[in-house]
């Protein structure tokens, strides 16, 4: 239960990173 929590967070995050990226390209660090 915990590792594919952790596999779905992961992946979340990646799309969410990859949809953020790519609606807005330049993101003040």
């Amino acid at each position: 239960m915990s590792a594919k929590t952790s596999y779905e967070t992961i992946v979340a995050k990646a799309i969410a990173f990859m949809v953020l990226f790519a609606c807005k390209p330049k993101i003040p660090v």
